[in-house]
């Protein structure tokens, strides 16, 4: 049972695979451009003749009638008039999908009535309908072309008289020039054989005689489609210029392929191609070229690389260290480059770096002098150049004394370089009178030394203080304080120098000196007595009107008011 089994399986195979040729007697072929078409006159069902249409090739399929040009190829395979006289018909790939309904079926709207083509698709721009839809039954059917080119439905179960088939290709071959006295017969992958074929799918046989020459046509897409030989080397010159893509020559019966200059035959000895190149295997990292004298292949290495020890490899040139004024100012490598750069305060413009003026943005507070690469603030007479910032301006005196910067607007806003206090803060100071009679406040200069920051001598300047020290000591970093030579102990950092920065106010010492503690223990105890002093008072004014008013009262408890009486006893009482 099992080897009956595989019998029919092997048979229903190998009938699947090509029809028998008593299915396709009476055949007629013929292909433009990319397509061929096919008739076949062997009554069929529209299933079978779809079967054998695939068969045929791997891209066949019933006949797409979907333009006139289609229909003018169907009349060409059906011959002329007189021949396609009789009856006919022949399946097309059109047919109605079935559908379940039993009901009458009107015809649906289009020009495929519902139709469609065996691709799955309804596009056409071409239809030749003999008359009306049946509209009786929503049944599948399918269509068939008559002797007259005209469309016709039927029963798909119907047999027809035969069928069409249509073949798609990625290119095709052109039909064979030939010389005098030989003949081509072409047989065609799908089984079609003749002489007259306007164009010739790939695997297309073309057998010469009497030369009993074989070609096949071979290629991947259209422009690579072209006649072959299975064995190298050129045919006759009058059979399709012998194969050769140049100039075939023929003597005493040989023939043999030319090129022309720098091109040479591959090894089917029929085309010509470029020789291999030598640069190729040499392994040239970047460029290669081939020595003119000997035709030796040579390495060579793009602009900004030099050509390695190995002949082959390429590295980067340091363009910087190679030529050193290559940029205007600073030079930075790269691979197989550099760049140029310019120092701060500079900008590049064309290729050059030049100054930026940094004045032209109002840098400064008051006054801006542009340097090459940069700037300098400047401050107007009676300022100086802020230390904490160099960019704004401070008021600045050299002397004991000097003017206040006052607030034109009020008076009472003032203010004075560092290290001086205004006039009107200082108790025992009155405003002192301009040259006009109207007043003025003016920045009067701070003792330093009085507070003792000096560790030793002191020296007073404008705004500011110079300590010094005894000989045998050495000033220690701080500028305050002394030490001892020959001490150990004391800061390694020393100065010996005296320093003062004009306009600054030291910093506060690291401890209370003598003078400073007493003058703040006297603060304290005057302090201390005036608070007793006014406590004092209070309580003292405080006491004496309360006894002068008990006294009073005292004197009203005493008072006692009698009338006298003439002739009355002083001792009677009212």
């Amino acid at each position: 049972m099992l080897l009956a089994r595989l019998s029919i399986l092997l048979l229903l195979l190998a009938g699947s695979a090509m029809p028998a040729p008593s299915e396709l007697a009476r055949g007629v072929a013929q292909c433009m451009e990319q397509s061929c078409f096919s008739v076949h006159w062997t009554p069929k069902r529209f299933a079978g003749a779809m079967r054998l249409c695939e068969a045929l090739g791997s891209n066949g399929h019933l006949m797409t009638v979907r333009s006139t040009v289609s229909a003018e190829i169907i009349s060409l395979l059906l011959g002329s008039e007189e021949q396609r006289a009789g009856d006919s018909a022949l399946w097309i790939g059109l047919r109605r999908p079935h559908t379940a309904r039993t009901d009458s079926c009107p015809d649906l709207p289009g020009p495929l009535r519902g139709f469609q083509w065996v691709t799955g698709d309804s596009k056409t721009d071409y239809t030749s309908w003999k008359a009306p839809g049946a509209g009786n039954s929503c049944s599948q059917r399918c269509v068939t072309v008559q002797s007259d080119l005209a469309w016709e439905e039927r029963d798909c179960e119907s047999r027809s008289q035969g069928f069409l088939c249509e073949f798609t290709y990625p290119g095709t071959c052109s039909p064979l020039y030939l010389g005098s006295g030989l003949a081509v017969t072409y047989v065609t992958p799908f089984r079609a054989n003749g002489s007259n074929f306007m164009a010739l799918p790939p695997d297309t046989v073309a057998s010469i005689s009497p030369d009993e020459l074989e070609l096949h046509c071979r290629g991947q897409d259209s422009s690579s489609m072209r006649w072959v030989s299975q064995s190298p080397g050129p045919w006759h010159c009058q059979v399709e210029n012998g194969g050769c893509s140049h100039s075939c020559r023929e003597e005493s019966g040989i023939a043999t392929c030319a090129c022309p200059q720098g091109l040479e035959l591959a090894d089917d000895g029929r085309q010509c191609v470029l020789p291999p190149d030598p640069c190729s295997s040499h392994g040239c990292a970047q460029l290669c070229f081939l020595n003119t004298t000997d035709n030796v292949p040579q390495c060579m290495c793009q602009e900004g690389y030099e050509l390695g020890e190995d002949g082959t490899s390429c590295h980067d040139v340091d363009d910087c260290q190679v030529n050193k004024n290559i940029c205007d100012q600073q030079c930075q490598n790269t691979v197989g480059g550099f760049h140029c750069l310019c120092h701060p305060g500079y900008e590049m413009i064309d290729n050059k770096c030049e100054d930026i003026d940094e004045c032209m943005d109002q840098v400064c507070e008051q006054n801006c002098i542009n340097l090459p690469g940069t700037h300098r603030c400047d401050c107007d007479p009676g300022y100086i150049v802020d230390s904490s910032d160099p960019k704004r301006c401070q008021i600045f005196c050299n002397s004991s004394e000097c003017p206040a910067e006052c607030d034109p607007h009020t008076m009472e806003s003032c203010r004075c370089p560092p290290g001086y206090i205004t006039e009107k803060d200082d108790a025992s100071a009155v405003q002192a009178l301009s040259a006009e009679g109207t007043p003025r406040t003016v920045c009067v200069d701070i003792d330093e030394c009085f507070f003792e920051y000096c560790d030793q001598a002191c020296d007073n300047t404008p705004g500011s203080f110079r300590c010094s020290c005894r000989p045998g000591y050495t000033l220690q970093a701080d500028l305050l304080s002394c030490k001892l030579d020959g001490d150990e102990e004391g800061s390694s950092e020393d100065v010996t120098t005296p320093s003062v920065v004009p306009g600054t106010t030291p910093p506060p010492p690291e401890r209370l000196h003598l003078g400073i503690m007493i003058g703040i223990a006297v603060g304290i105890l005057s302090i201390v007595s005036i608070l007793i002093a006014i406590v004092f008072h209070w309580i003292r004014k405080h006491t004496v009107h309360t006894v002068t008013d008990c006294k009073c009262k005292q004197a009203e408890k005493g008072v006692v008011l009698r009338q006298v009486t003439l002739g009355t006893p002083s001792h009677q009482k009212l």
